[in-house]
């Protein structure tokens, strides 16, 4: 039976594909002010993470090793040993899967939190980035706990 926190992956899903949805509905020109240093603008980002490489030509091979990657992902997160671990699987898998849906159904990602200080604009992000990013820094504290436990040894 699966526990409560084994349903991140479609939490994150579900949450970035309305979100996406309802930000699609701005325009491609409109900037939604909420903040002075966030705002809302829609982006398509035929790139990875954050636009890198959006220049980049995709073929099938990209494809296969991003499916491969992901099933991976997919597999470490099933055998799982931890809470703690589970849910950062979970924010990995759920952004990867939401944001790979948007890249096979519209050919690119739907990107739009802006976020800036001063002059120094951070590249335009969505929900799934936000998943995928705190997922990895949860793993990577376990990932740096395993080894300091090793280390004492």
């Amino acid at each position: 039976m699966f526990k409560i926190y084994s349903w991140v992956p479609f939490f994150i899903i579900a949450i970035d594909q309305m979100t996406k949805r309802a930000a699609s509905k701005w325009g491609a020109d409109n900037l939604v002010e909420w903040t002075s240093f966030l705002q809302g603008k829609t982006v398509w980002n035929k790139g990875i993470s954050f636009g890198m490489l959006s220049d980049a030509y995709y073929n099938i091979m990209v494809y296969s090793l991003v499916w491969i990657g992901i099933l991976l992902v997919i597999l470490a997160w099933i055998k799982s040993k931890n809470k703690l671990d589970t849910i950062g699987w979970g924010l990995v898998v759920g952004g990867g899967v939401s944001n790979l849906w948007d890249r096979w159904i519209f050919g690119a990602v739907l990107d739009f939190i802006s976020f800036h200080l001063n002059d120094w604009y951070f590249p335009i992000f969505n929900v799934a980035d936000i998943a995928i990013s705190i997922g990895a820094i949860i793993l990577m504290r376990s990932l740096l706990s395993i080894k300091s436990k090793k280390s004492k040894e």
